[in-house]
């Protein structure tokens, strides 16, 4: 089963986020293959190392950042759009971890390919540290003023790792 988590991939975010990914790394390793859309630093390069096998689907503009394992699989995609669609299609399962910019359009992508797909991807939001609140305000705020289906909630909305180990049992 191929797990996509989607996160930072910056060192300079506070250590408690980066330290998370250990623990995410330490009850997940080896139970997944991992997919992840970038390079080997942030919350990326905290949690690699606990799988053997991965799949980067990144840029070529981030090549030297990409670790240096010749027995997993990387993806060159030529623009930001097919690297996301390309991480979508190879997904099972998708965690979506704090991050930047690239996470969001990672997030909202992801959530409109499963609504308008239907599919069975599991999608779960991992809200630590009521990262994405105002995000989710907003999708509430759409859900009440009608703009999105209040049944439309085909995702998981987590805040500790004992709910994402619920979630993925």
């Amino acid at each position: 089963m191929n797990l996509l988590i989607c996160c930072s991939s910056r060192d300079e975010i506070p250590s408690d986020f980066l330290n998370i990914m250990d623990e995410i790394g330490r009850i997940l390793q080896n139970k997944y293959r991992l997919i992840i859309g970038g390079c080997s630093s942030g919350m990326m390069a905290r949690i690699i190392p606990y799988f053997k096998n991965y799949e980067i689907v990144t840029l070529p503009i981030y090549e030297e950042k990409i670790p240096n394992n010749s027995s997993n699989k990387i993806i060159y995609c030529s623009n930001t759009m097919e690297r996301t669609n390309n991480l979508y299609q190879l997904a099972d399962i998708i965690l979506l971890m704090p991050g930047g910019i690239g996470t969001l359009a990672e997030l909202f992508s992801t959530l409109e390919e499963a609504r308008t797909l239907k599919n069975n991807k599991k999608i779960i939001i991992f809200n630590y540290k009521d990262y994405y609140k105002p995000v989710l305000d907003m999708i509430k705020k759409q859900e009440d003023l009608k703009f999105k289906d209040k049944d439309d909630n085909y995702y998981y909305i987590i805040s500790n790792i004992t709910e994402l180990e619920g979630v993925l049992s």
